[in-house]
């Protein structure tokens, strides 16, 4: 996942400054690299998941030796129980989207899709528009933030996200930021039910426009089924979303000649899981 990269330039900070157990709150892949990178560190790491939190995910937060809390319906609740230990404890906080130094991290990624692009495309053009999921924010604002620094900040960017979870389609529309009462999908990564106001601020000043798209679970669960098909490559829904722009030839993509769909992965994924997904993809006759 891309949590990696923005993490890792934060818990380096962290390190450096003597900090020794952070809290982290999570629907699962931030807190998964939170404990990966807190494992390497020798920093002690607690990560509080919401109660949607798959079991797999439970089990590997536990095998990096995270302390493991299940608390609320949605990462909202969990995040309201970290703060208030982080509070209590005196401990680091490790927000899932929040922060300069994590979107800094982030943004490397763009570095690395422009070096390869120019190696699949010598001499060409820069991709058309960029496509990407968003939960609470924090892949767009590094991504963002890497397009301006490897000069390419006058492309455009549709954000995506399910019907359940689309906090940022809401914000982006109205111009502000907007609270779901719920999360209603099965793509729990994306489960912030209100975006950083920081990613809705840098998707107004971006040069290149934003644009969101949403769609449906079933949709989403299609995309990730064929491009396990294409690829061999297993992704969750969270990661889908993007994925079913292209596969459903989305109306947004219709005006470019290319596109650089960032496929972030995610680690609650298995072959059980996808069997779940796939009949929701194409459920059963009756």
């Amino acid at each position: 996942s891309f949590e990696d990269r923005g993490i890792q330039n934060l818990m380096l900070d962290m390190c450096s400054r003597g900090i020794k157990a952070v809290v982290s709150s999570s629907g699962g892949n931030a807190g998964l690299a939170t404990a990966v990178c807190g494992r390497k560190l020798g920093i002690q790491v607690t990560v509080v998941v919401p109660e949607t939190t798959k079991a797999l995910m439970l089990d590997k937060l536990r095998a990096e030796g995270a302390e493991v809390i299940v608390h609320g319906a949605d990462w909202n609740a969990a995040n309201e129980l970290a703060q208030e230990l982080v509070q209590k404890e005196g401990r680091g906080f490790v927000h899932p989207f929040e922060g300069p130094l994590m979107w800094t991290g982030h943004a490397s990624l763009v570095e690395e899709i422009k070096q390869q692009w120019a190696e699949a495309q010598p001499g060409g053009q820069p991709p058309g528009c960029v496509v990407l999921s968003v939960g609470g924010g924090g892949l767009l604002c590094g991504v963002l933030e890497g397009l301006e620094k490897v000069g390419w900040g006058n492309i455009p960017v549709i954000t995506t996200e399910t019907h359940g979870a689309a906090s940022f389609a809401a914000a982006h529309k109205e111009g502000s930021l907007v609270t779901l009462p719920a999360i209603t999908t099965i793509a729990t990564s994306l489960g912030a039910r209100c975006v950083s106001q920081t990613a809705l601020d840098r998707a107004k000043a971006h040069p290149g426009t934003v644009h969101t798209y949403t769609t449906t679970d079933q949709i989403c669960c299609k995309a990730l089924v064929q491009f396990l098909n294409d690829h061999r490559i297993l992704v969750e829904p969270a990661c889908a979303v993007a994925l079913s722009t292209v596969y459903e030839r989305a109306p947004q993509l219709e005006s470019y000649d290319s596109v650089c769909v960032i496929v972030c992965g995610g680690s609650a994924v298995n072959l059980d899981l996808v069997n779940e997904w796939s009949l929701i993809a194409n459920p059963p006759e009756k």
